[in-house]
């Protein structure tokens, strides 16, 4: 299965669940959305993804055991230099990701940084408990 296919059925994927499953279960059920976004998009998007990993991976003639999972994901003890990397990309992603927001505020002085298809209030005391997700 070419990637580009994969890539493109689990983006289409993501916008059904997103934009449909996630708002009409929050309003059905009247829980946060926040909830459904970690339902829908573990059991609608990424168990799909795996469950097509394990296929390929069938179809290629390989077994589905620990070694062949380390080995794959190329799992491995992180070094001095990967941490060095992990970190320094952290600050970088964090440093470029508030400039993009604060120059999209400047720009659109009504922009809103909640994704359309999740509404966040604030959190109160009575809404702790969504920490837990």
């Amino acid at each position: 299965m070419p990637s580009t296919l994969i890539f493109v059925s689990a983006a289409m994927l993501m916008g059904v669940i997103t934009h449909l499953c996630i708002p009409f279960l929050s309003e059905v059920a009247g829980l946060e959305s926040i909830i459904f976004w970690f339902i829908c998009g573990g059991l609608g998007v990424f168990t799909p993804l795996i469950i097509a990993g394990v296929m390929m991976l069938r179809k290629e003639g390989g077994k589905f055991t620990k070694e062949t999972f380390v080995e794959r994901l190329r799992f491995r003890p992180m070094t001095r230099r990967d941490w060095r990397y992990s970190l320094l990309a952290l600050v970088v992603i964090g440093l470029l990701t508030s400039g993009i927001m604060i120059a999209m505020q400047v720009l659109f002085s009504d922009f809103n940084h909640t994704p359309s298809f999740m509404t966040l209030d604030p959190l109160s005391p009575r809404r702790y408990w969504l920490l837990l997700a």
